[in-house]
């Protein structure tokens, strides 16, 4: 109860409380919203367009909350931010049930996923990852689980066709290999894993939508599977795939700085994880599998590895509770120093930074004061009772929790001033349903889910022109630094110029 109590605070306070982020959090939201208001097809659109990117069932979801609580920010991160808070509540059940461990030890577990700031911020923002994550940990965990207890296979199954709908054969390869591992190394026999009835559930899960998806859009699915998903894996000469090119050593430290404090810890554990064997060794090989499995992919974002954050926080609780009898070795702590150091420091730093360019107080990012408290403690005191690894990692945990609680409530709300158009949108609402909106030069995902208008964007100079050029009200969204772009657009027409926010500025024909 305590742990679910903290996981809700972390994750869901003012889970409402501040606009959309562009471009990606907006988007997502948009495209839900757009799928809800057409009458939940299976065709997610972006401005009322064809989108291929992703399949479409987290959007019917987010539409399902938009359903019961209305079309609001609270209601597009619910889907996502239930995932995280599932996610927690899992590991923990993992690990208190785990053989000679208990209620102290999940609670453990928790607290390491409840300290990464960026589990935790990408389980607050709208797109799939999160609930992607969710599922297929979920899925590894309860099958480790059974390798040590028996009992009925089949919702491991389930749930793997669930994360699979979510987005796309990715989950199957990602959860398939440890699991075909374990087989492998006789830590569990094929036939126990009732393969025909099985697939036969696995099955029934993904044609519940794939089947109506592919004979209502079979160009999407086509477009989902080949595009963006094997042509990520194919050499770049076969399908030129273009989006989000990274090097192969991307997520080394991605996965360091996401998994502070206790990233230190991470390659000790995941050893001696691997050692011990059974559903341990089975944890640890999916977590090191999903890094693998993203670095060769062509296209990487930061947010593709977050599967794995669960399964080390599973491993690193293991690990802890386990060792917390002997001293740990020094190294292990003077890693923890830096790492606290570093945990207290980034975040303010950033802060700081963004106050050059956002229009937020540096003061904004002292949100990770009780970050930096619980880090100076635990060097303060590494000499002491402190010096026990378990001890200082779990003040390290509160403390960051308590500054992820500290961001949402105060810092968050600015960031948005800074990375959404919902001011410029309610000024645009308040003129009146334009003839036409357009907008140019921007990402205009959070003005497009504020305002509810299908919007002009990417077209070709002629096009902006004669948009312009009706009668009846005309909205035009552009970039403030790019006004002899709107000029070239607008060439002989007087437009002017009603609002402007730190980054974009709203024009429109006339005055109402």
């Amino acid at each position: 109860m305590a742990v679910g109590l903290a996981a809700a605070l972390v994750v869901g306070v003012n889970l409402g409380g501040y606009a959309l982020w562009d471009p990606d959090e907006s988007k997502h939201a948009e495209i839900a919203r757009e799928l809800y208001v057409g009458g939940g097809g299976l065709q997610p659109t972006i401005n009322f367009e064809p989108y291929y990117h992703k399949p479409p069932l987290f959007y019917l979801l987010v539409g399902g909350a938009y359903r019961l609580f209305g079309v609001t920010e609270g209601a597009a991160r619910a889907v996502p931010a239930l995932a995280c808070w599932l996610a927690v509540m899992v590991v923990f059940a993992y690990v208190a049930g785990a053989p000679r461990a208990g209620p102290r030890d999940g609670a453990v577990a928790a607290a390491l996923l409840l300290a990464s700031v960026f589990y935790v911020y990408v389980g607050r923002f709208v797109n799939l990852d999160s609930l992607v994550a969710c599922t297929t940990a979920a899925s590894l965990l309860y099958f480790a689980r059974w390798s040590e207890r028996g009992g009925t296979i089949l919702p491991a199954y389930a749930l793997l066709g669930f994360a699979t709908l979510v987005k796309g054969p990715m989950a199957l390869a990602l959860v398939g290999p440890p699991v075909a591992l374990a087989v492998a190394t006789k830590n569990v026999r094929l036939s126990s894993l009732r393969l025909p009835s099985g697939l036969a559930v696995l099955a029934v899960v993904l044609g519940a939508l794939v089947v109506p998806w592919a004979i209502e859009h079979p160009q999407y699915l086509r477009s989902f599977l080949i595009e963006h998903n094997i042509g990520r894996y194919l050499p770049g000469d076969v399908l030129d795939y273009k989006y989000h090119p990274q090097p192969v050593w991307y997520f080394v430290p991605v996965l360091a700085a996401a998994m502070l404090p206790w990233s230190p810890l991470v390659p000790t554990a995941t050893a001696a994880a691997l050692r011990r064997g059974g559903a341990d060794r089975t944890v640890a090989v999916y977590a090191i599998w999903v890094v693998v499995f993203f670095s060769v992919s062509t296209g990487k974002l930061a947010t593709y590895v977050l599967p794995a954050i669960p399964a080390f926080a599973v491993v690193v609780a293991r690990w802890l509770c386990r060792e917390h009898r002997e001293p740990a070795p020094a190294v292990l702590h003077r890693a923890t120093d830096v790492a606290a150091v570093l945990m207290a420091v980034l975040p303010f730093g950033a802060g700081i930074a963004a106050a050059n360019d956002f229009p937020m107080s540096a003061w904004h990012g002292a949100s990770f004061a009780p970050a930096g408290v619980a880090a100076a403690y635990c060097v303060a005191t590494a000499g002491g009772r402190a010096r026990a690894l378990l001890d200082r990692q779990m003040v390290l945990c509160a403390g960051m929790a308590a500054s992820l609680v500290a961001f949402s409530l105060w810092t968050a709300p600015a960031v948005s001033r800074a990375l959404s158009d919902a001011d410029l949108a309610k000024v645009a609402r308040s003129l009146g349903t334009p003839q036409t909106a357009a907008a140019f030069g921007v990402r205009p995902h959070s003005f497009q889910f504020y305002s509810g208008w299908p919007l002009l964007h990417k077209a070709t100079p002629d096009e902006y022109r004669r948009a312009l050029e009706g009668d009846g009200l005309v909205v035009f969204l552009t970039r403030d630094r790019w006004d002899h772009h709107t000029a070239a657009m607008s060439e002989g027409l007087d437009l002017i110029e009603v609002a402007r926010n730190h980054r974009h500025k709203l024009l429109v024909n006339r005055v109402p």
